[in-house]
Protein backbone atom coordinates (compact mmCIF):
# COMPACT_ATOMS: atom_id res chain seq x y z
CA UNK A 1 0.00 0.00 0.00
CA UNK A 2 2.76 2.34 0.46
CA UNK A 3 2.35 5.58 2.09
CA UNK A 4 -1.50 6.54 0.55
CA UNK A 5 -3.31 5.71 3.84
CA UNK A 6 -0.71 8.59 4.85
CA UNK A 7 -1.51 10.77 1.98
CA UNK A 8 -5.05 10.11 2.58
CA UNK A 9 -5.25 10.95 5.73
CA UNK A 10 -3.00 13.89 5.70
CA UNK A 11 -5.20 15.54 2.99
CA UNK A 12 -8.77 15.06 4.97
CA UNK A 13 -6.67 16.81 8.05
CA UNK A 14 -5.95 19.44 5.31
CA UNK A 15 -9.50 19.62 4.48
CA UNK A 16 -10.93 19.26 7.76
CA UNK A 17 -8.98 22.77 8.56
CA UNK A 18 -11.23 24.61 6.20
CA UNK A 19 -14.48 22.55 8.22
CA UNK A 20 -13.48 22.82 11.69
CA UNK A 21 -12.41 25.66 13.34
CA UNK A 22 -10.22 24.16 15.62
CA UNK A 23 -8.09 22.14 13.66
CA UNK A 24 -7.68 25.28 11.41
CA UNK A 25 -6.17 27.08 14.42
CA UNK A 26 -3.80 24.61 15.14
CA UNK A 27 -2.68 25.27 11.19
CA UNK A 28 -1.86 28.72 12.09
CA UNK A 29 -0.21 28.20 15.15
CA UNK A 30 3.34 27.58 13.65
CA UNK A 31 5.96 24.88 14.62
CA UNK A 32 3.27 23.41 18.00
CA UNK A 33 0.71 23.20 15.82
CA UNK A 34 2.14 21.11 12.72
CA UNK A 35 3.18 18.96 15.21
CA UNK A 36 -0.38 18.54 16.91
CA UNK A 37 -1.36 18.08 13.82
CA UNK A 38 0.97 15.68 12.84
CA UNK A 39 -0.12 13.34 15.84
CA UNK A 40 -3.39 13.74 14.58
CA UNK A 41 -2.66 12.43 11.27
CA UNK A 42 -0.58 9.36 12.06
CA UNK A 43 -3.65 8.53 14.41
CA UNK A 44 -5.65 9.03 11.36
CA UNK A 45 -4.02 7.02 9.22
CA UNK A 46 -4.16 3.64 11.43
CA UNK A 47 -8.13 3.31 10.24
CA UNK A 48 -7.98 4.47 7.14
CA UNK A 49 -4.59 1.67 6.40
CA UNK A 50 -6.58 -0.97 8.44
CA UNK A 51 -10.11 -0.44 5.55
CA UNK A 52 -7.69 -0.14 2.32
CA UNK A 53 -5.63 -3.35 3.68
CA UNK A 54 -9.28 -5.18 3.72
CA UNK A 55 -9.56 -3.56 0.08
CA UNK A 56 -6.17 -4.66 -1.43
CA UNK A 57 -6.37 -8.50 0.22
CA UNK A 58 -9.49 -8.72 -1.37
CA UNK A 59 -8.89 -7.07 -4.77
CA UNK A 60 -5.56 -9.37 -4.82
CA UNK A 61 -7.16 -11.98 -4.42
CA UNK A 62 -9.40 -12.34 -6.63
CA UNK A 63 -6.70 -11.22 -9.40
CA UNK A 64 -5.28 -14.98 -8.37
CA UNK A 65 -8.83 -16.34 -8.20
CA UNK A 66 -8.79 -16.79 -4.67
CA UNK A 67 -5.59 -18.23 -4.53
CA UNK A 68 -3.77 -16.24 -2.13
CA UNK A 69 -5.74 -16.47 0.83
CA UNK A 70 -9.07 -17.99 1.83
CA UNK A 71 -11.57 -14.65 2.45
CA UNK A 72 -13.88 -17.35 4.81
CA UNK A 73 -11.37 -17.83 7.66
CA UNK A 74 -11.52 -14.29 9.03
CA UNK A 75 -8.64 -14.68 11.56
CA UNK A 76 -6.52 -15.28 8.59
CA UNK A 77 -7.99 -12.13 6.90
CA UNK A 78 -7.28 -9.98 9.94
CA UNK A 79 -3.70 -11.36 10.39
CA UNK A 80 -3.03 -10.14 6.98
CA UNK A 81 -4.51 -6.69 7.17
CA UNK A 82 -2.73 -6.50 10.30
CA UNK A 83 0.80 -7.30 8.51
CA UNK A 84 -0.18 -4.82 5.85
CA UNK A 85 -1.13 -2.24 8.04
CA UNK A 86 2.26 -3.01 10.14
CA UNK A 87 4.26 -2.63 6.85
CA UNK A 88 2.74 0.69 5.91
CA UNK A 89 3.46 2.19 9.81
CA UNK A 90 7.01 0.99 8.97
CA UNK A 91 6.98 3.04 5.55
CA UNK A 92 5.01 6.44 8.17
CA UNK A 93 7.98 5.58 10.70
CA UNK A 94 11.12 5.86 8.00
Amino acid sequence: MGLSPYINALIIIQLLGVIVPSIGQLQKEGEQGQKVINKRTRYLTLPIAFVQSYGMIILLNSLAHGKIIDTTDIGLVLMAMLIVTTGTFLLVWL
